[in-house]
């Protein structure tokens, strides 16, 4: 699947499904909305770990995207 700013967050291919549920549930739908974050309020989110985090920023960098650091 061709994978744009405006995809879903469950186009990201190896993120855990309860890190993707935690960013779903605080309404974050699209990539672009994820992007609007950074790394300090992502840690922030109920049920959304280093280890999801880890993986989410992996994700992300394969399509070319950045979370920012703070």
């Amino acid at each position: 699947e061709n994978v744009t700013i405006d995809s879903s967050i469950w186009a990201l291919p190896d993120v855990p499904i309860l890190a993707l549920n935690a960013i779903w549930n605080r309404e974050n739908h699209t990539i672009k909305d994820l992007l609007k974050h950074n790394q300090r309020d992502l840690l922030r989110f109920p049920c959304l770990g280093k280890v999801g985090l880890k993986k989410l920023f992996s994700s992300l960098s394969q399509y070319g995207f950045t979370i920012r650091e703070n």
